[in-house]
C-alpha cells in the first residue's frame, strides 16, 4: 500500500502573534500507522545500522530482502568512520566498523517482511516496538532497525508565517539574528552568576529595537540557532518569548546547540522528545513544527537546516540528507539561500574545529550544496564572531558565499584584534533580495553602526583545510618504507620541509592583521628549512569578549602501519619561551595510533605544560592508552630528539594499522602574557630502533604530574574563565605554589 504524507500544521499565525506565555506542553506525535511515517513522496524509510567486523558488514548490508513491498531507493552513511576507510580494500576485514543504511519503500504494508543477516521482522513489529534488534550472533555482527519519521521535515508556504497580504511582489529585505542565547537570569543554574544572562538579554532587546526602528520593516526575522541559553529549559523559552514579543516582524527559528539537553538521547527508535520545548516555542512563534524546512519567496528558495550538535543526532537522522538532496534538485534552477547554525566553512580558532559537526557531515553538506550551482549564500552563527573576523573569514567555494554572523545577544569571542567600530558588536544582519546586486548583506550593530559586506569573497584556502572534511585516519599516507611483505610503516614525506608544507595537513588558523598570535611557516635557519610555529595569548584582550582559547597550532601526517609497529624518528627541536614550565603553554610531538577509526594509543612528547589528553570529541577511543614523556629543553637552544614510542609504550601488543604524526604548540589564551614558539627541523624516520627515547642522548623522563593540565571552565562576573585563576595569574617572579 502507498503511504500518504502528513498534512501541514493546522495553526497559522501571520505576523508576530505569539500565543500566551508558556502555552500548552508539546509532545512529538507517535505514529499510529505506517502511513503517518511516510515522506512527501509517500515512501516509508527503513533504518538499519550494522556494527561489527568490517568484512561481515560488507557481506550482509546489501543482502537485505523485502517481501510484499518494493524498494524505491537505498543510501549508505559512514558517520563514525568516513567513507574512505570503508572503500579502502587494504583495510583489515576484522576492523570494528559501523554502517548505516536507509531503504525507502514505495509500496508496503504492515505485513511487509524484512530479512537481514539471518533474521527477519515485519514492519508492524517496528511500529509496535519502535526498535528491532537482531539476535546476538557468535561472529559479533549486530543489526538494529527502526522506521524514520518525517513530521518535522517539509516544504512550507510563506503565507503560513507572513500572511497572504504580506507576500512580496518584488525586492524585499529580511533580518537574521544569530545566537541571541538569552533566557531567565533567575534560573537555578545561574545561582551566583546571573550577570552573563542579564547582559545577553539586554543586547537582545537592543537588537530587537534596531529592527523595529528601521524605516521599512523587514519581511521577517530568522533566528539562526541558539534562541535560548543552556539546555533549552522551558523557563528559558518563556523568557525569550517575553523578549521577542516586542519584535514587530514575523519570526522563524532554526535550532542550534542550546535548545536541547547536552546529553540528549535519540534511541531506541525514532526518539524526538528532546525537541519538544523547541517545537512548543515554534508553535507559539509561527505555528510551525519543523526542524528542517524550506520555502519560496519571489525568485529565491530558502532552506533552514538544523544543527543541534548532539551525540548521535545525524547517525539517527540520516534521511535529512536525502530530503536536502531532493529539495536542492527540485529547485536547481532557483537561486537558493541556506541557513545553518554551525558553520561548514573554516573559522580558524581551535574550539570551533571540534565544537562543530563531524568532518563527514561537513563533507556531505558541501557535496550537496555545490552539486547544482543553485546555492548563492550560506549563513551561519554559533561562533559569536566579531564583525571584522566575520568579514575576514567570509569565503567563496564554487560560487557559494559563506558568512558566519556575529551574535545578537552573546558577547563575541576574542579573535585578537579591535573590531571595525570599537564598541559592542551584537546586532542583526539585513539581507536585501532583488535589485541590481541580487543579494546585499548589511550588518547593523546595537550602537547603530552599519557595515555592508563585500559582494564577493576570497576562495576557501583548500590547501589549508583538508582536516575540515577529513578525519586524521582518512588522510592520504605516504609510500611504504620497504618492499618487504608485509610492509612496515609507510614513509613520512617532506620531513625536511624542502617542499614547504606539502604533505603536511593542518586546520586553517585565523591570523590577526598585526602581531599574529598563531604563526605557521617555513623559515631558513642556518641554511636549512625549518618549521616555525607560535602560540601566544591574543594581544587585543578587552572586557566584553569571551576568552575561550584557540589551543592548538599543529600540522599532521598519516602513516600506514600494516604490521602495527609505531614510527620512530630523529629530529631537531628548539623552543622559545622563558616560562614554558610555569605558564599554560607548551610544544609537542604527538603520535596517535589508530586501528581504523578507533584510537588505541596517544604518545605525547612535550616541553612545558601539556593538556592531559589532546584528543578531540570525534575520536573513538575505547581503552585509550596515553603516555606522556617530558622534554627538558633549554629555551633558545637546539636539541637532538630521538623518539622510540614502542619502548615508551612498554612493549604493548600494538593492534593498530595507522599512526598520525603531529607537530605543534599550544597556549591557553588567558591569564598571563606568555606564549611559545617552537622550531622543528630535519625529521628523519628510522625503520627500527633499539632503545629509549632521548633528548641529546639522555633518556626522556616521565612527564611530571604538575606539568599535565586538565581544562576547566568556570564563570566569573558573567565571563567564561579558563582554568584555576591561581594557576593563571600567579607572579612569574615567584615560584608557583603546588
Amino acid at each position: 500500500m502507498k503511504g500518504a504524507g502528513l498534512a501541514a500544521p493546522s495553526v497559522v499565525l501571520a505576523g508576530n502573534r505569539l500565543a500566551g506565555p508558556g502555552g500548552s506542553p508539546y509532545h512529538y506525535p507517535r505514529a499510529r500507522s505506517l502511513q503517518e511515517l511516510t515522506d512527501d513522496l509517500g515512501r516509508l524509510a527503513l533504518y538499519l545500522r550494522f556494527t561489527g567486523p568490517l568484512g561481515l558488514i560488507k557481506t550482509h548490508w546489501n543482502t537485505v530482502r523485502i517481501e510484499q513491498g518494493t524498494v524505491a531507493d537505498r543510501q549508505t552513511y559512514h558517520f563514525a568512520t568516513g567513507q574512505a576507510l570503508y572503500t579502502d580494500e587494504a583495510v583489515d576485514a576484522a576492523l570494528p566498523f559501523e554502517l548505516i543504511t536507509v531503504t525507502w519503500l514505495d509500496t508496503f504494508s504492515s505485513s511487509t517482511r524484512v530479512s537481514v543477516a539471518g533474521s527477519s521482522f515485519v514492519l508492524q513489529d517496528l511500529l509496535d516496538t519502535e526498535q528491532w534488534e537482531a539476535p546476538k550472533r557468535e561472529d559479533h555482527l549486530q543489526v538494529i532497525g527502526y522506521l524514520l519519521g518525517h513530521y518535522e521535515i517539509g516544504t512550507i508556504k510563506p503565507e503560513q508565517f507572513l500572511g497572504q497580504d504580506a507576500l512580496p511582489s518584488e525586492g524585499y529585505t529580511f533580518a537574521i539574528m544569530a545566537d541571541p542565547q538569552g533566557g531567565d537570569p533567575g534560573h537555578e543554574q545561574y545561582a551566583g552568576s546571573s550577570a552573563r544572562m542579564k547582559i545577553h538579554n539586554a543586547f537582545i532587546e537592543e537588537s530587537i529595537r534596531r529592527i523595529n526602528e528601521l524605516p521599512q520593516q523587514p519581511l521577517f526575522t530568522l533566528v539562526l540557532g541558539d534562541y535560548t541559553d543552556h539546555q533549552g529549559e522551558a523557563d528559558h523559552f518563556a523568557a525569550m518569548d517575553r523578549l521577542f514579543r516586542k519584535l514587530d516582524t514575523p519570526i522563524l527559528l532554526e535550532i542550534g546547540n542550546h535548545e536541547t539537553r547536552y546529553r540528549a538521547e535519540f534511541e531506541p527508535g525514532y526518539r524526538m522528545a528532546e525537541f519538544d520545548n523547541f517545537f512548543a516555542a515554534q508553535q507559539r512563534l509561527n505555528g510551525l513544527e519543523k526542524l528542517l524546512y524550506s520555502f519560496d519567496l519571489g525568485d529565491y528558495h530558502y532552506i533552514v537546516w538544523p544543527d543541534p550538535l548532539r551525540k548521535n543526532f545525524w547517525e539517527t537522522h540520516p534521511h535529512y540528507f536525502d530530503w536536502l538532496a531532493r529539495d536542492l534538485e527540485r529547485n536547481r534552477d532557483r537561486p537558493t539561500l541556506f541557513f545553518q547554525h554551525v558553520p561548514v566553512h573554516p573559522i580558524g580558532i581551535d574550539p570551533l574545529v571540534h565544537y562543530a559537526e563531524k568532518p563527514y557531515v561537513k563533507k556531505l553538506l558541501l557535496e550537496l550544496l555545490t552539486r547544482h550551482g543553485n546555492v548563492r549564500y550560506v549563513f551561519s552563527g554559533h561562533v559569536h564572531i566579531p564583525l571584522k573576523s566575520s568579514v575576514k573569514t567570509a569565503v567563496k567555494h564554487q560560487d557559494i558565499r559563506f558568512i558566519n554572523l556575529p551574535a545578537g545577544g552573546y558577547r563575541p569571542r576574542a579573535f585578537g584584534e579591535e573590531d571595525y567600530f570599537g564598541g559592542p558588536v551584537q546586532g542583526v544582519a539585513l539581507v536585501t533580495v532583488g535589485g541590481e546586486e541580487g543579494i546585499r548583506v548589511d550588518y547593523l550593530d546595537v550602537t547603530r553602526n552599519v557595515f555592508t559586506y563585500p559582494s564577493d569573497f576570497p576562495e576557501v584556502p583548500l590547501q589549508e583545510v583538508s582536516l575540515l572534511t577529513h578525519n586524521k585516519w582518512e588522510l592520504r599516507a605516504g609510500p611504504s618504507t620497504t618492499e618487504s611483505e608485509p610492509p612496515t610503516v609507510s614513509q613520512l614525506e617532506n620531513g625536511g620541509f624542502t617542499e614547504g608544507l606539502a604533505h603536511w595537513h593542518g586546520n586553517y588558523v585565523y591570523r590577526e592583521d598585526e602581531h599574529p598570535t598563531y604563526v605557521r611557516e617555513i623559515r631558513i635557519v642556518d641554511g636549512r628549512p625549518t618549521l616555525y610555529l607560535t602560540a601566544h595569548r591574543r594581544r587585543y584582550d578587552k572586557p566584553g569578549q569571551d576568552r575561550l582559547p584557540q589551543t592548538l597550532n599543529q600540522l599532521t601526517q598519516l602513516l600506514l602501519s600494516p604490521d602495527g609497529q609505531p614510527p620512530q624518528f630523529d629530529l631537531q627541536l628548539q623552543v622559545e619561551c622563558a616560562q614554558h614550565e610555569r605558564a599554560l603553554t607548551g610544544a609537542f610531538v604527538w603520535l596517535e595510533g589508530y586501528y581504523g577509526h578507533h584510537k588505541r594509543y596517544s604518545v605525547i612528547y612535550s616541553a612545558g605544560k601539556i593538556p592531559v589528553s589532546l584528543s578531540n570529541r570525534f575520536d573513538r577511543s575505547d581503552d585509550l592508552v596515553i603516555v606522556h614523556r617530558h622534554l627538558p629543553v633549554r629555551p633558545g637552544e637546539w636539541h637532538s630528539l630521538r623518539l622510540d614510542p614502542l619502548t615508551d609504550l612498554g612493549g604493548l601488543d600494538l593492534i593498530v594499522d595507522r599512526w598520525a604524526v603531529n607537530l605543534g604548540v599550544w597556549n591557553i589564551n588567558d591569564g598571563n602574557n606568555t606564549g611559545i614558539a617552537a622550531s622543528f627541523a630535519g625529521i628523519e624516520q628510522r625503520v627500527a630502533g633499539d632503545g629509549p627515547s632521548e633528548l641529546d642522548g639522555t633518556p626522556l623522563p616521565d612527564k611530571p604530574e604538575h606539568l599535565q593540565y586538565t581544562f576547566r571552565v568556570d564563570h566569573t562576573a558573567g565571563e567564561h574563565v579558563i582554568a584555576d585563576q591561581r594557576e593563571l595569574y600567579f607572579s612569574l617572579s615567584q615560584p608557583q605554589s603546588r
